[in-house]
This record gives C-alpha cells, sequence and structure tokens, in this order.
C-alpha cells in the first residue's frame, strides 16, 4: 500500500490502531523507517506525475488518532463503510482540494468508530457491495477517484 498509493499520488499515511485491528500489526518490520522509506521512494520512482514525499504515521492508540484527525483538512473527508448508502460521486468532491480517506482494518471500522469519523466531517460512502481487503479496498477508492476526476 505504501509502495503503490504514493505512486498514486497518496500525500499522507496515517496507520492506527482501532478496535478491531489485529494487535501485532503495530509491531511490523514493515513500520520500521528503512522499510517505510524504501516503500515510498519505490513508490515515487515509479509515478510520473507525483514527486511528493509522502508523510507516514504510526498512531498506537485510537484517542490519538481523533486528535491528529482534527490537524487534517475540513473538506473532502470520506470514511468507507460498507453499511453506508451513499456512493462516491464527482459531485461529493473538491478535486482542487486535498481528499482525506479513512479506510478500517480488515475486520472494518466499529460502529462507533464510524460515527466518531461523522462527527468529525468525514462522510460515509461506499465503494462495493461486497466487502474488501484493505489494500483492494485502496486500490479501488483510488481508481474511482483518478476515474472521477477524468470525468469532472
Amino acid at each position: 500500500l505504501l509502495e503503490h498509493g504514493s505512486c498514486m499520488g497518496i500525500t499522507q499515511f496515517i496507520v492506527s490502531h482501532t478496535k478491531l485491528s489485529e494487535k501485532s500489526f503495530l509491531e511490523s518490520k514493515v513500520f520500521r523507517e528503512e522499510s517505510i522509506n524504501k516503500l515510498l521512494k519505490l513508490g515515487i520512482s515509479q509515478s510520473v506525475q507525483f514527486h511528493q514525499w509522502p508523510k507516514f504515521q504510526l498512531i498506537k492508540r485510537y484517542r490519538e488518532l481523533k486528535s491528529e484527525i482534527s490537524s487534517l483538512p475540513k473538506h473532502n473527508r470520506f470514511v468507507l463503510c460498507p453499511s453506508a448508502t451513499q456512493w462516491l460521486e464527482p459531485q461529493m468532491i473538491d478535486f482542487k482540494q486535498d481528499i482525506t480517506l479513512a479506510i478500517g482494518p480488515e475486520r472494518g471500522f466499529t460502529k462507533d468508530e464510524e460515527s466518531d469519523f461523522q462527527m468529525q466531517g468525514f462522510q460515509a460512502i461506499k465503494i462495493s457491495n461486497s466487502i474488501l481487503r484493505v489494500e483492494i479496498a485502496v486500490y479501488s477508492v483510488l481508481s474511482q477517484l483518478e476515474l472521477l476526476r477524468s470525468q469532472s
């Protein structure tokens, strides 16, 4: 995700523990600084259009994520929710502004976490009728954004 996301123009990754996260993933070798830098460098080197080195942040407590969210841009905020009824549509997005996407862990966000995001101005959207693995959800939503951007 770090490599391909930076290739597609993601400017910041915030990885956080949530209630349904696997407890061991925060200790993954992937999240060591040398691994992160290697993957981001690979992504940037594959991009023709994007050249900005993405920021990376690993947050070990959900309550810290909530305070970090408050510092992000207040517009174009979306949280992927399988229970959402609203599909991602071009009129929902100002493509001249940054876009913030919240994508849950493999088992998804809890209802309380989804509600927290919505209370902070995130619009609940769906991108598939299927429940997607995290990496598939990321590629899917980035591809959909690219398509919608080309149609706007």
